[in-house]
């Protein structure tokens, strides 16, 4: 059995391909990517964030403008010194920190337990905060040729039971505390290797229903579940995106495809319940 890498390579070329077309707004269906995420179980320690700027900016204001701003497909996270805040920022690409500064300027704060909209925060505000670790260790990934995917996650001698058909892959948070297991509904194609300049095939559908549970390990209790329906991007494209934030936090990716491309534009996060140390 072997990984087919050679359509995960393929996939990112097209993904600029993809950009080209949304920009120019040549293909629109193709830009309409999106989840449309529900969270059925822990509901209340969860929200949506949409970020408030149609496009980020470096926070080196002498930056080449030639070079635009290159963003990475995810989102740093910090928590001030008190208050129940959370500050995020976007992520500079790598071989771009040097030139463009580390982290986008806009950086914003959002409340867990309300919706009230982002707003965005000082400078000095976010140098002082805590950065929190992000985790997105696969602990099991059902990308292989040949893989049965019908059946339970199994980790730390435990089985996590999955809530959609297939199973797709499951993260776990840094000290083994969590464990987010990923699933999805959706009718499969044939997957075939890749070989060099001949891509590879996915056996995973571009639409379906994806289900993320998020579970206690040392209780095997699930503390998270959310689902929703998606399109235009496999499944497990929705779910590499997804992190646990140290212990606390559990992060899920929402955004469409034109904003996925441009850096993440929304998203679901959850707040983890506390756990004996």
């Amino acid at each position: 059995m072997s990984f087919d890498r050679n359509y995960m390579r393929v996939g990112r070329s097209g993904l600029r391909v993809l950009l080209l077309a949304c920009l120019t707004g040549l293909i629109s269906s193709a830009c309409s990517a999106q989840v449309d995420a529900k969270v059925s179980l822990g509901g209340s320690a969860c929200r949506q964030v949409t970020v408030p700027v149609a496009q980020w900016t470096p926070a080196n204001r002498d930056a080449d403008p030639a070079i635009g701003y290159q963003v990475r497909e995810e989102l740093a996270f910090r928590v001030p010194s008190s208050g129940s805040e959370l500050y995020f920022a976007a992520v500079t690409a790598a071989g771009y920190v040097h030139a463009l500064g580390p982290y986008s300027r806009e950086k914003f704060a959002i409340g867990i337990h309300n919706s009230a909209p982002a707003r965005e925060i000082k400078p000095e505000d976010w140098s002082v905060a805590k950065p929190l670790t992000r985790s997105d260790t696969q602990v099991l990934w059902e990308g292989i040729i040949g893989a049965d995917d019908n059946r339970s996650a199994t980790y730390l001698g435990k089985q996590f039971a999955k809530s959609g058909e297939h199973l797709a892959l499951a993260i776990a948070s840094a000290n083994d505390r969590w464990l987010a297991v990923f699933s999805y509904d959706g009718k499969q194609g044939v997957s075939t290797p890749g070989s060099p300049g001949v891509p590879g095939r996915s056996k995973d559908p571009d639409h379906g229903v994806l289900y993320a549970d998020v579970y206690n390990v040392a209780t095997g209790s699930k503390v998270i579940a959310l689902s929703g329906s998606f399109q235009n991007r496999t499944a497990p494209d929705w779910f590499l995106t997804s992190a646990f934030l140290e212990d606390r936090y559990f992060f899920f990716n929402t955004t469409d495809r034109a904003g996925f491309v441009m850096g993440v534009r929304q998203f679901l996060i959850c707040e983890l319940p506390p756990t004996p140390r």
